[in-house]
């Protein structure tokens, strides 16, 4: 590593006192070719991020900002850091941490190129049919991070933490220079709710129920038809219409949250699974608008037929119809109806169509799919700047903390909590939960759903370097932060996703 020389200066170069003493940190990218480039620049762009850094990252034969210290990695030959790319990852135990890195010839592990792998999909690459279930969804148990045992832990924070020790033994002074999060906080939470079902009197609610039921045998299916039908018999209010309800309850916590509704058949049509609401029908759309009127956050959760660029633009348009004071920014598209074996095709999808963020990033189990707790930039890859799709991990659903649902057995559920739990409670850490809105009745199916997340309310409220946003705002908070963070002098080669 070595301090640049360049006469070149650039716009916003570090100030004497502020942040890392050494000025800014160049990564050069040495010997790449075009085709890779955007994928590497993308992996130090995300693990600089995380360690706070004021850093560029250029080519071999572009200018360098003065009062920069040198940080190469070179494709074809020995650089400043580790290159093995192109070989498999693999676990790599140290006794501070564990990273997912393939390793050089040295034995020393390529953080860069295990990035590069966990926050494109790569790593779920050699799965084969057999590891998908019938809705195209990888299968929890399958995933290769599960079968390491590494689903639950923070492996693109940890290729980080490990990144920063291996500059500072170099002598190199490294210090934050932004914060992600307002204020003092130190971390921030984010609740959200994906309203699938909203009306337990619908009839078609009451058959699904009734099927599950007295056909299936399953004693909370029958709980769940008997609430439905007999409220709707005596013209009481819907069990599961709980906007109203947890508003009061989020307000007692001084948080808002962000609802995930479905656009109706606007764009792709309906599918038979998709819920059977529309965000139009009148007396929903004043549920919507109020939650936006008071500060919560509306965004798309959209149905399973959706795909194409027009079909996403085509539900947020005909929600921002429905609920016209919501600022809609946001998509989760529904776990059954994303493309899983390319996840990139999503983004890149959802980029083009316009959103701001994707909070559907989850395994199908407690866990980070792409091995990282806090949020990423796909987008990046293919757009060179930080103006595009972020991902928010959404690390906990309610059915998979809950005993009788999870697909964990009870000790492991337990672990893999308290685990993801830990990778939020870290430095500048996230922790996104996704609570069906319907759950709030506590009854039938849904009983006992909300313990889980009242515990971990009440213990949280407690904690002053918490921040509860909503997932609008933290999308917003993180990209500030990138932006803070990043100093654009190149723009590399567009990678198609």
């Amino acid at each position: 590593m070595s301090k640049s020389t360049a006469t070149s200066e650039i716009a916003g170069s570090a100030e004497p006192g502020q942040g890392n003493r050494n000025g800014i940190l160049c990564f050069v990218l040495s010997g790449w070719p075009a085709s890779l480039q955007g994928r590497a620049a993308h992996a130090l762009l995300e693990l600089g991020v995380r360690l706070g850094l004021r850093f560029t990252i250029v080519s071999e034969h572009d200018r360098r900002p003065s009062q920069s210290t040198v940080v190469t990695y070179r494709f074809d030959g020995p650089g400043d850091l580790p290159c093995a790319w192109g070989r498999p990852s693999a676990i790599v135990r140290l006794p501070e941490r564990t990273l997912w890195a393939p390793r050089d010839d040295g034995g020393a592990p390529d953080v860069v190129a295990g990035v590069a792998e966990l926050l494109s999909g790569a790593h779920e690459r050699p799965l084969v049919a057999a590891d998908y279930d019938k809705l195209g969804r990888i299968k929890s148990e399958r995933h290769p991070l599960a079968k390491a045992g590494l689903l639950t832990a923070p492996l693109v924070e940890a290729a980080a933490a490990w990144l920063g020790e291996q500059l500072r033994k170099t002598g190199l002074v490294v210090e934050r220079t932004s914060q992600p999060w307002p204020g003092s906080a130190q971390r921030a939470i984010v609740l959200s709710h994906d309203v699938d079902g909203p009306r337990l009197q619908s009839p078609r609610t009451l058959l699904r129920y009734l099927g599950y039921g007295f056909v299936m045998g399953a004693t909370d299916g029958r709980a769940s038809f008997i609430h439905g039908a007999l409220t709707r018999l005596a013209r009481r209010p819907d069990p599961q219409w709980t906007f109203e309800q947890w508003r009061r309850l989020e307000a007692s916590y001084r948080l808002r949250s962000t609802f995930f509704v479905y656009p109706g058949g606007a764009g792709a049509g309906r599918d038979a699974r998709d819920p059977d609401y529309d965000p139009a029908e009148p007396a929903l759309a004043r549920e919507l608008g109020a939650l936006a009127e008071q500060g919560w956050e509306i965004a798309v959760h959209t149905g399973l037929r959706v795909r194409s660029v027009a079909d996403y633009q085509a539900g947020c348009a005909h929600l921002r119809n429905a609920v016209p004071a919501a600022a809609i920014s946001g998509a989760r598209p529904h776990y059954w109806g994303r493309d899983w074996q390319s996840p990139t095709a999503t983004w890149a999808t959802l980029d083009a169509a316009g959103y701001a963020y994707d909070a559907g990033a989850n395994p199908g189990s407690l866990g980070f799919r792409f091995g990282t707790s806090t949020p990423f930039l796909p987008s990046f890859v293919w757009r060179g700047d930080c103006e595009g799709l972020l991902v928010l991990p959404t690390a906990i659903m309610d059915s998979y903390a809950v005993k009788r649902t999870s697909p964990l057995p009870s000790p492991d559920r337990e672990a893999a909590l308290a685990a993801i739990e830990q990778a939020g409670a870290a430095e500048h850490g996230f922790l996104m939960l996704d609570w069906h809105e319907r759950v709030l009745a506590n009854i039938g199916v849904w009983k006992g759903f909300m313990a889980p997340l009242l515990e971990r309310l009440n213990r949280w409220r407690e904690d002053e370097e918490i921040c509860f946003l909503t997932a609008g705002e933290a999308a917003s908070h993180w990209r500030a932060h990138m932006k803070r963070c990043y100093i654009p002098l190149e723009r590399f080669p567009a990678v198609q996703p």
